[in-house]
């Protein structure tokens, strides 16, 4: 069967290409699409592209037959589609995850319906299960211990599953962590007067000075955070990514977009600074990390101890900033939740990096 044509936006979407497009991957084989309602999803949530919700009609019932399909398109925006590839995130990448990696692993995922990417001209599509009813994590409410605990769990299972593993060499289209460090870095730079000129005004001075200083030492700390042992990593594993269903099978992860290899404490670092308040994080955080090393370890984890565990999270700390900054001063952050989204990550960063004396580190 010929692959259909890639469409542009949710209204391009037609019953006969979506019928075209599910019998091409296997999902239909008898019954037609004959109406869809487009919703759009993307509001406060879709920063680096656009999401709807497909309300499917066929002509006939067919048990595999998806009646709603989460949709997924490239950012309108061109700016921000640039932003999403030199940020070290990537439309193809995420297509890339679902179509080669995510169907075989012990991680929760959605199920991929129909994936395509043009490489000229960059145009994508993806369709997903949906996963609702299950209840998904919100970066800026106060998460529950149990979800906690179970998100942790659950990535540091996926984390062990490729730790060291061959098959990582296999998967040439994933980038290594520190993969442009020294472009990555001036990028950094070119975004701190951006970023401060619309945030810098719920930040302290002295976390200002460390932004600035980490333009000088970002591609050190990255390329330290890319050395053995590595694994592969989520590289926006928080709440908003997870959705939680109440079987205990641990949360569903969505977001494929920016994964890489490197030290896998990376992912741990951006979940537990990003996602929880700082006065619960101080009280959680040790226990928190002894708990990710200890299912490394049930999981057939060596020569990787607590210790180093430890060092790497303060650095990761560090490392993270890259994404915050540069995001930060690229993306759309002007609706009230995406406003309410970064002052809140913003906080805990900025306590993160006192906490735990990360200018000591540059």
């Amino acid at each position: 069967m010929t692959a259909p044509s890639i469409p542009h936006t949710p209204e391009d979407i037609t019953a006969d290409w979506l019928t075209d497009a599910l019998r091409s991957s296997g999902v239909i084989t008898t019954s037609s699409a004959t109406s869809i309602d487009a919703g759009d999803t993307s509001a406060g949530h879709g920063f680096t592209g656009r999401i709807a919700r497909l309300a499917v009609t066929y002509d006939s019932h067919e048990k595999e037959a998806p009646c709603s399909i989460i949709a997924k398109f490239p950012s309108y925006d061109p700016t921000i589609r640039a932003a999403v590839t030199d940020s070290a995130m990537s439309y193809e990448r995420e297509i890339r995850c679902y179509e080669n990696l995510l169907g075989s692993v012990a991680l929760s995922t959605p199920r991929r319906y129909y994936s395509a990417h043009d490489p000229e001209s960059s145009e994508c599509i993806l369709l997903l299960q949906d996963l609702a009813p299950a209840r998904f994590g919100d970066n800026v409410g106060n998460p529950s211990r149990e979800d906690i605990e179970s998100a942790i769990r659950a990535i540091a299972g996926f984390h062990a599953e490729f730790w060291e593993s061959p098959r990582l060499i296999e998967m040439d289209w994933l980038p290594e962590y520190a993969q442009d460090a020294d472009a990555r870095q001036r990028a950094f730079r070119q975004a701190i007067g951006p970023f401060l000129s619309t945030w810098g005004k719920y930040l302290r001075p002295s976390t200002i000075d460390l932004i600035s200083r980490l333009g000088d030492s970002l591609a050190c700390i990255r390329l330290q955070l890319s050395l053995p042992p590595r694994t592969i990593l989520h590289g926006d594993y928080r709440l908003d990514n997870l959705a939680f269903d109440g079987s205990g099978r641990g949360p569903a992860v969505i977001d494929w977009q920016a994964p890489s290899i490197g030290r896998s404490v990376a992912d741990m670092a951006y979940f537990i600074v990003y996602c929880i308040d700082p006065n619960e994080r101080r009280a959680l955080e040790s226990e928190l990390l002894k708990l990710y090393h200890s299912v490394l370890v049930e999981h057939g984890v060596g020569a990787y101890d607590f210790e180093s565990c430890m060092e790497d999270y303060r650095l990761s700390i560090a490392a993270n900033m890259l994404r915050t900054v540069r995001v930060g001063g690229t993306f759309d952050y002007s609706g009230d939740r995406a406003q309410a989204l970064l002052r809140t990550i913003l906080h805990r960063v900025e306590t993160a990096l006192s906490d735990h004396r990360v200018a000591e580190l540059i």
